[in-house]
């Protein structure tokens, strides 16, 4: 029988500290039910029911995750998707047996599944990570041009991003990303105008920042950063339009001849538009397979939520 200690540790581990009293399995599970800890689904429910199971979990909430829920998809294929998501802030979905419904959830921090699963069977029941089993079971079509068929056991189909951490064969919903467009956005600095090209892409690319959000906590913060180099980049442009504008008024009043002191401005305006093409570049690699793209010369005028 699980004392004290045990049963105490495995509620502080997926969201509270509290007392417990349960000496089975099925008590532990009611007491995670009657808590809200855990999320109670059908094989037959949306990912719509995943995401108004699992948005009030505790370590759901501390993971400051948007809705991750698309209507496409069934309970199962959505909680893949949903693992591969959360184990991007190190937190994981488990599925635990013996509920009162098919599907019982809870969420844990990375770090402690294996703990989790090690005192669930002290509990004489069990814990476990989505499994490739559980996708072949519910996959079924996808549509607007992802898939149309599951995964071969252990792999992903051809052209399907996924995240670190996901469920193998996981398969993602219409409309998935990891922000690509943001810096997609940036190339508009080219257009042949010199200065206005970096700012209407820096305006672009901080603008999408809302709508990009929307699709995903990989895409909110690759959207976050984006914005930020976007807005980097119209402050330094707005800089170095200044900088001309008082460097040739000197120029004027001092009758310079040379290349300096009108010559500087012009240089960091270039240096500008090549770390502006290499962050994209760099951008676009790193969120087309799905990782968040860190770029340390930002200046970070929108911070991490905390």
């Amino acid at each position: 029988m699980p004392d004290a200690a045990a049963r105490s540790e495995f509620l502080s581990i997926v969201g509270v500290e509290a007392e417990s009293k349960a000496a089975t399995w099925s008590e532990m599970l009611e007491e995670l039910a009657a808590a809200d800890l855990s999320a109670e689904l059908a094989r037959e429910d949306s990912s719509v029911e995943l995401w108004d199971g699992i948005a009030e979990l505790p370590r759901v909430i501390e993971a400051g995750t948007s809705s991750i829920g698309r209507p496409v998809e069934n309970v199962v294929l959505a909680a893949a998707r949903a693992d591969g998501e959360l184990a991007q802030r190190d937190v994981r979905l488990l599925v635990l047996s013996g509920g009162r419904t098919d599907f019982y959830l809870i969420a844990v921090p990375s770090a402690q599944v294996r703990r989790v699963i090690e005192l669930a069977q002290g509990f004489g029941g069990s814990a476990r990570l989505i499994s490739q089993a559980d996708v072949d079971a519910a996959a079924r079509p996808v549509v607007s041009g992802y898939v149309t068929a599951p995964a071969a056991p252990g792999t992903s189909a051809p052209g399907v991003y996924t995240p670190p951490g996901a469920a193998p064969g996981f398969v993602p919903a219409p409309g998935y990303t990891a922000g690509t467009m943001s810096y997609a956005l940036g190339f508009l600095a080219y257009i042949p105008i010199p200065f206005a090209g970096l700012i209407i892409a820096g305006i672009a690319m901080a603008a999408s920042k809302g709508s990009v959000s929307r699709r995903g906590p990989v895409a909110a913060e690759n959207a976050r950063r984006a914005a930020n180099w976007g807005l980097t980049v119209i402050t330094v442009v707005l800089l170095t339009v200044i900088l001309l504008i008082i460097s040739g008024t000197i120029a004027a009043a001092t009758d310079a001849r040379g290349f300096f002191p009108t010559g500087l401005p012009i240089l960091l305006y270039f240096a500008v538009a090549v770390a502006h093409l290499v962050v994209l570049i760099a951008g676009l690699v790193s969120t087309s397979s799905g990782r968040v793209f860190t770029n340390p010369i930002a200046i970070p005028f929108f911070r991490a939520a905390r």
